[in-house]
């Protein structure tokens, strides 16, 4: 969900592929195991939609970033080719110093573009910073929050299968796993920045 770089088809496509594959439980599952996996399958469907439709801003924030960052670069091109010019004007030894002059208030203008883009940037990823933060945290919310429905999900198919279930067991477990890695996520959560 945070790689701003995959489109909403890509992130949802393991979830559709998953779905097909589900479609055999739903032929011969019993009613608790159809159940819990539609359950589980609806509140993970419904978390991606929301989370996309949140990722949007991110996006078009990025988009904004890099848009004013092509436009300082031509910026700094032109600076380039106006410093070039009046080099030449120098070297070549002109006399024209309306010339130069002009060719100079370009240059400091392009250079005032420059600063403003640079400062407006700067603001902007700032921003996103803060925003991809929250983003990555509500991401990580809605993983652990829908991963407690994993307990159900694991026990409904274990008792149809005839398998022993001790549903505060497979609980505690995923419960221990999950806090693992929320305490491994805590301190890149706290570094991260865009």
């Amino acid at each position: 969900m945070c790689n701003l770089g995959l489109t909403d088809s890509e992130i949802s496509k393991s979830l559709i592929e998953g779905e097909s594959k589900l479609a055999q439980l739903y032929i011969v599952g019993n009613s608790e195991s159809i159940e819990s996996v539609s359950d589980m399958m609806t509140e993970i469907g419904t978390v991606i939609t929301v989370l996309i439709i949140k990722r949007k801003e991110l996006i078009r924030n990025s988009s904004q970033i890099d848009t004013l960052s092509g436009l300082r670069d031509k910026s700094s091109d032109r600076i380039d080719t106006y410093i070039k010019m009046m080099e030449e004007i120098s070297i070549k030894n002109e006399s024209n110093q309306d010339k130069f002059d002009s060719i100079k208030r370009f240059c400091d203008f392009e250079s005032e573009r420059v600063s403003s883009f640079k400062k407006e940037i700067d603001e902007l990823i700032q921003a996103q910073d803060v925003k991809m933060k929250a983003f990555a945290k509500d991401s990580l919310f809605e993983f652990f929050r829908v991963s407690e429905l994993t307990p159900r999900v694991i026990c409904s198919i274990r008792k149809e299968l005839n398998i022993p279930t001790d549903i505060e067991f497979i609980a505690r477990v995923i419960n221990e796993s999950n806090n693992k890695v929320k305490e491994s996520l805590r301190g890149v959560l706290m570094t991260f920045h865009y």
